[in-house]
């Protein structure tokens, strides 16, 4: 009878092998019969060890125009145990990632919206639960991090702008603001700098990188009484995405010019 006198760790030592010896009863100046043979033990599973995840924490980021089915990321996770005790089925709990049962790769289900105010980030708890009849799990962290992407070119905030100025105004005076809006919600992205396009006007107006537009230098209703001019507004991503809008503005005649004779003087004769 083979007894055990100790306790047993088949993660440490799966098998021994013993040599058993028997012996016959030994007449006094005899020499007992022997005979032996070899008995190899192996030692059975108990469910004894949680899944390991290594590491235990990832961090990851994703484009947010990630399609459905984009593989995110792979949590890797093992049992120390054999068997069905070591078969690891992972879960995870979330309305825009799921895991595969057995491969542990986090793709995207849902596509997340960042522009429309989802989170910029995710933390998600996975579940590596093993096959033991009483089941052990061990858990991983995974963080991911919505990238932006520019989505969106620059919308102005009218399809088109049009204003009046006097001709006598001073330098500096606004004359309008062709306002723009960026739908991206990155502090990049939605960045605008509006600019004039063509040289033809830059002598007379300024533009601000926010699109007010300011006379410049004097105006003279009786050189130009008017201007159409193009505004572009660029964004700060990459690549960069524009828009344009017309602007027309006229100017106002006010009474600066004396009356003039030509010529300046007449000569008449009367009979």
């Amino acid at each position: 009878e083979v007894i055990l006198v100790d306790t047993l760790d088949r993660e440490s030592t799966a098998s021994y092998t013993l040599t058993v010896r028997a012996s016959d009863g030994v007449i006094s100046g005899g020499t007992p019969n022997t005979n032996t043979t070899t008995v190899t033990i192996t030692v059975g599973d108990a469910n004894d060890n949680d899944p390991v995840c290594s590491p235990a924490v990832y961090t990851t980021a994703l484009a947010e125009d990630s399609p459905a089915g984009t593989t995110v990321i792979t949590v890797t996770c093992a049992d120390d145990d054999d068997g069905t005790n070591a078969n690891i089925v992972y879960s995870v709990t979330s309305t825009y990632f799921g895991i595969g049962s057995s491969s542990g790769i986090i793709t995207v289900s849902n596509v997340p919206d960042f522009d429309a105010g989802a989170p910029s980030s995710y933390s998600l708890t996975v579940k590596a639960v093993d096959g033991g009849v009483i089941q052990r799990t061990g858990t991983a962290l995974v963080t991911i991090t919505l990238t932006e992407t520019n989505d969106y070119a620059p919308v102005f905030t009218q399809t088109s702008y049009s204003a009046s100025v006097n001709e006598n105004e001073a330098v500096g005076t606004s004359i309008a603001t062709a306002a723009a809006t960026d739908s991206d919600a990155g502090n990049q992205d939605n960045r605008l700098n509006c600019s004039l396009l063509g040289p033809t006007f830059h002598e007379f107006v300024a533009l601000s990188f926010f699109g007010e537009i300011t006379v410049k230098s004097s105006l003279d209703y009786e050189s130009v009484t008017s201007y159409a001019l193009k505004v572009e507004a660029v964004d700060s991503g990459s690549p960069a995405k524009t828009s344009t809008v017309d602007l027309a503005f006229a100017i106002t005649d006010v009474n600066d010019n004396d009356p003039v004779f030509s010529p300046t003087s007449y000569a008449i004769q009367v009979t």
